[in-house]
């Protein structure tokens, strides 16, 4: 109330419109009064405590009606005049100004449920925004030290491989001079004994060369008395096939006079009879007797032929065996030598 005579005094309001205001503005005080203690009792640090929260509830909705019906009466008592309006907007002031921190305090006790949920639902939401900006640079450290421990583990690596290297590379010298002076120790040693063998084989191979000639000679003259009967037998075939192919052109020959004495009269009849006819058939006789010529100088050509294969034939053998008496192959080494002629 003594609020209300300050903002009354301090404005100038007459003494009637005073009294009008504070008749009209008192009444709120009272309702006010009748929350103040009420409301900052209620105190709700728990969902279970229901009955407190309605309470609240209760409360914050008449003290939100009680403000309403200030600021209606602020409306109502301001209009058409400023310095009341002024007046009254003090008075409304103050009066709200003792209504924010009771209905504050009421519109959290009545919607705690709420807010808590607010505030969890937040805090989860900080929590996790947290956790995964930590889990980042977790994962950011762990795959640098990953990387770091990935270059050290090469550069060990690295290094060993290098120390092997170098260690299997003196190892390789080392064994290598061992089998070069042992390589030297064997050549000189093969030289020695290979010497020894040559010297025996050159003993062994001029005793088996000496009875490879007498050997040789042996065959040579065999195979120059076979070679001589093949070649007389060669000479009697290629003599009978003369005869029988000169027989076959006899023949041949005979054959040719009498056909041509037969086609003689038969083309005389026939010119008489007709001449066209004579000359179709004199162009038959005539390709006849060309082929028939050219018959007989194939087979004689291929007597001939065949005779001269045979004899060279007969001549390439002789040569071959003449060839193979000429080569002696050892018996014991198995190496091949020509007898000089």
């Amino acid at each position: 109330m003594k609020e209300l005579d300050l903002i009354v005094q301090k404005h100038g309001i007459d003494a009637v419109r005073a009294k009008t205001l504070l008749e009209k503005f008192s009444g709120f005080f009272e309702k006010i009064s009748e929350w103040e203690d009420k409301a900052f009792d209620i105190i709700v640090t728990d969902e279970s405590q229901t009955a407190d929260i309605e309470i609240a509830e209760v409360g914050r909705k008449a003290i939100k009606k009680i403000r309403c019906d200030v600021e209606n009466s602020r409306k109502d008592q301001k209009e058409g005049v400023v310095r009341e309006g002024k007046a009254i907007d003090g008075m409304a002031n103050v009066l709200k100004f003792c209504i924010a921190p009771i209905e504050e305090h009421l519109d959290k006790q009545s919607n705690f449920v709420k807010y808590k949920k607010q505030e969890a639902d937040a805090e989860i939401l900080r929590l996790a925004k947290e956790k995964i900006a930590k889990d980042k640079e977790d994962k950011i450290e762990a795959d640098r030290l990953v990387k770091v421990a990935e270059e050290n583990r090469i550069r060990q690596e690295n290094a060993r491989l290098k120390a092997e290297k170098k260690a299997a590379k003196e190892e390789a010298d080392f064994i290598r001079k061992e089998a070069e002076e042992e390589l030297a120790e064997e050549r000189a040693r093969a030289k020695v004994e290979a010497d020894r063998i040559a010297q025996e084989n050159a003993v062994k191979l001029a005793e088996e060369k000496k009875k490879a000639k007498v050997e040789a000679d042996r065959l040579a003259h065999e195979n120059e008395i076979r070679l001589e009967e093949e070649g007389k037998k060669a000479d009697a075939i290629a003599k009978e096939n003369a005869e029988n192919l000169k027989i076959e052109i006899e023949k041949a020959e005979a054959l040719r006079i009498e056909r041509e004495k037969k086609i003689a009269e038969e083309r005389e009849k026939t010119e008489k009879e007709n001449a066209e006819k004579a000359k179709v058939e004199k162009a038959r006789f005539e390709a006849e007797q060309k082929k028939s010529k050219e018959m007989m100088d194939k087979k004689r050509k291929l007597a001939e032929e065949k005779a001269k294969a045979e004899k060279e034939e007969l001549e390439r053998k002789h040569a071959k065996e003449m060839e193979k008496l000429l080569i002696v192959i050892c018996p014991k080494c198995g190496h091949e030598f020509k007898r000089e002629q």
